[in-house]
């Protein structure tokens, strides 16, 4: 049986692909190449040809690890930008197998969508009618972070004229911008502007303004 699990894991471990990083007695498989990012959990695939998963133990210099039971899955949370040094052991002996390292920064800024739908797209009337809130997603990553939408403005844009502007506290359609989005037309220009976030740091920050047309 041992002998088996041997011969799989060096099945695995010769047939990765780039996604990785290989050192000669150890592989890191990381689906986010060479970049860990802080304020999220980084999922790597650690396989040796010495030892099973269960026999090994990591450590980084730069943030929090967490291991899972009886399993190659780590992930990795740094806390701070610049280099991640990881350090494979062996669990019984703590005899060093060999370390890798990987570059720290921080999550892009995410955009804002409006029913799932990112800046400058069309809206049908009765589906914008059925939003109750602005949110700010991460355009291209398999994760979901809930950033904090504090406030921002909301105008509606009717031929040449401006038939409403507001300031919106809060991600939350208030009573008045739910109402003018009641209003809304066909050929509507809505736009979305100075909205104010804070990101997974507590920095507060603002993103770029979102505009979508109103379809009937």
């Amino acid at each position: 049986m041992k002998a088996t699990i041997l011969i799989l894991i060096s099945i695995i471990f010769f047939s990765y692909s780039f996604a990785q990083k290989e050192q000669d007695n150890f592989l890191v498989s990381n689906p986010r190449q060479k970049t860990l990012y802080i304020g999220i959990e980084n999922p790597l695939q650690i396989l040796t040809k010495q030892y099973s998963c269960n026999a090994i133990k990591i450590k980084v210099d730069n943030g929090k690890v967490r291991q899972f039971k009886e399993s190659c899955s780590f992930t990795v949370n740094p806390n701070k930008p610049g280099p991640c040094k990881i350090e494979v052991f062996k669990a019984a002996n703590h005899k060093l197998v060999g370390s890798i390292e990987f570059q720290s920064m921080k999550l892009p800024k995410p955009e804002i969508q409006v029913a799932g739908m990112s800046s400058g797209g069309t809206i049908a009337k009765g589906f914008m009618h059925a939003q109750r809130a602005l949110q700010a997603k991460l355009d291209g990553f398999d994760i979901d972070v809930n950033y904090e939408i504090l406030s921002f403005c909301i105008i509606i844009i009717r031929g040449r004229n401006v038939v409403f502007n507001h300031a919106n506290v809060g991600s939350r359609f208030s009573g008045e911008t739910m109402q003018a989005i009641s209003a809304i037309e066909e050929k509507d220009q809505i736009i979305f502007c100075s909205i104010k976030y804070r990101d997974l740091d507590g920095e507060l920050g603002t993103l770029s303004p979102a505009e979508y047309i109103i379809t009937d």
